[in-house]
């Protein structure tokens, strides 16, 4: 009998400190940065126009870190295009015919990205 109660207060000790560490939560399911980060533009696509055309590249760590904004065009070598944890630049040499990648990095050593997005200028 009691080896009996004794497995079965076992049996009850092990079920509750299961439930009570699967309740936890675990690294894995906090947010991480780049699911918080954000990089837009405004307008995509770039009306067409005689001119050359603008857009407004909108970005945000999402975790009040530094960050940098780097642009390739036609899928050339990226240039620095805007820094900061957070900020709105205008493009205004968007031209016709041309693609654009905006591409958000975390900190300032361009390895780990957050975010990208493509702009266009409509025809």
């Amino acid at each position: 009998m009691k080896n009996i109660a004794a497995m079965a207060a076992l049996v009850l000790l092990v079920s509750c400190g299961t439930s009570q560490s699967a309740a936890r939560p675990t690294a894995s399911s906090a947010p991480s940065s780049a699911a918080r980060a954000t990089i837009s533009a405004e307008p995509n696509p770039v009306p067409p126009g005689a001119d050359l055309g603008t857009t407004i590249i909108t970005w945000r760590t999402g975790d009040g870190r530094p960050g940098q904004v780097y642009v390739s065009q036609d899928g050339g070598s990226e240039t620095l295009f805007a820094a900061g944890p957070d900020g709105s630049e205008q493009a205004n040499w968007i031209r016709a015919g041309s693609k654009y990648d905006f591409r958000l990095y975390a900190g300032i050593d361009h390895t780990s990205m957050l975010g990208s997005v493509e702009v266009t200028r409509g025809g």
